[in-house]
C-alpha cells in the first residue's frame, strides 16, 4: 500500500518514477534520496513483468537491500557518472537497451550490497 500511495504522490508512477530531480547526479544525492531512488527502481523493474529481470527480482536480497546499497557506498561506486533521470528512464522502460545507457548501474549497486 505504501508503494501505491508513493506512486500517486510521484505523479502516477510513470516518467520520473522516483520523484527526484532527473538532472542530479546519483552520487550527489544524500543517503535517504539514494534509498528512495533505489526502491523506486527495484519496484518498477520487478513490477514490469519482463522475464529478463526474473532472476534479479526473485532474489530477496536484491529486493530488500537498497538501504545497504546506499549506506555502504555501493550506489556511489556503481553510479559515478549517472543521473537520476537515467535511473528513472531505465526503470520506466524496463528494457536492457535503455538500462545500458547508465541507469542499469542500480542493478550492480544492489547486487554488490548482497555479496
Amino acid at each position: 500500500m505504501r508503494i501505491v500511495l508513493w506512486c500517486v504522490a510521484a505523479i502516477g508512477c510513470g516518467g520520473g518514477g522516483s520523484g527526484l530531480d532527473p538532472e542530479l547526479a546519483v552520487p550527489d544525492l544524500d543517503t535517504g534520496d539514494q534509498v528512495t531512488l533505489c526502491e523506486s527502481f527495484v519496484s518498477q523493474i520487478c513490477e514490469s513483468g519482463d522475464p529478463l529481470f526474473d532472476s534479479f527480482c526473485a532474489d530477496e536480497c536484491n529486493t530488500t537491500s537498497c538501504q545497504t546499497a546506499a549506506g555502504d557506498g555501493h550506489i556511489d561506486d556503481e553510479c559515478v557518472t549517472v543521473t537520476v533521470g537515467e535511473v528513472d528512464d531505465c526503470a520506466d522502460a524496463a528494457d536492457m537497451a535503455t538500462c545500458l545507457q547508465g541507469g542499469g548501474c542500480m542493478f550492480d549497486a544492489v547486487e554488490a550490497a548482497c555479496e
